[in-house]
């Protein structure tokens, strides 16, 4: 994952993290999974491609035989539907004779909801700055897999970095 920020409209913007989902082997006419993280602080992103990070989000790209190959992909963004704990995934896919690893990538945007900015603030405040999440993808047939990342944010510390002694002179 990596963190960006995205544009919620309004002049709002949020810190975003950008997800990839990689199945190989598949077989079926459809890429499914289900996707939970903690909903109290971050809401799956489907908002509108502007030409940034956005444009590779809610997409499923086919092929691969490495990372750096994969086709143009394919918008996906009504194959989320949200769920409580996440979202569930579910799209037909095609099996194309130049894919034939059967590989297909999912990607997606969870961003950090701009009404808990400040109480998450409060909470990495007291953990040295930092909030750790967990994000796991669960589908049948092919297990379950997760991934931790870390919100940040500057907090203020002070610390007492000498000491004075008294000897016989003070």
């Amino acid at each position: 994952n990596s963190i960006q920020t995205v544009d919620l409209g309004n002049d709002v913007t949020a810190k975003a993290y950008l997800f990839n989902v990689v199945f190989e082997g598949v077989t079926g006419d459809t890429l499914a999974f289900e996707d939970t993280f903690d909903t109290n602080y971050l809401n799956l992103y489907e908002g509108k491609s502007d030409g940034s990070i956005e444009w590779i989000a809610d997409r499923v790209y086919e092929g691969g035989e490495s990372d750096y190959t994969w086709d143009t992909g394919w918008q996906t963004k009504d194959s989320f539907q949200k769920t409580d704990t996440g979202f569930r995934f579910s799209c037909k896919i095609p099996h194309n004779p130049t894919n034939p690893r059967n590989r297909f990538r999912v990607t997606y945007i969870l961003y950090v909801d701009p009404d808990k900015v400040s109480e998450l603030n409060q909470i990495t405040a007291q953990n040295k700055g930092e909030y750790s999440f967990t994000n796991t993808a669960t589908s049948d047939g092919f297990g379950n897999t997760n991934t931790s990342f870390t919100y940040n944010h500057a907090t203020l510390t002070k610390e007492n970095t000498v000491t004075y002694e008294p000897d016989a002179t003070n």
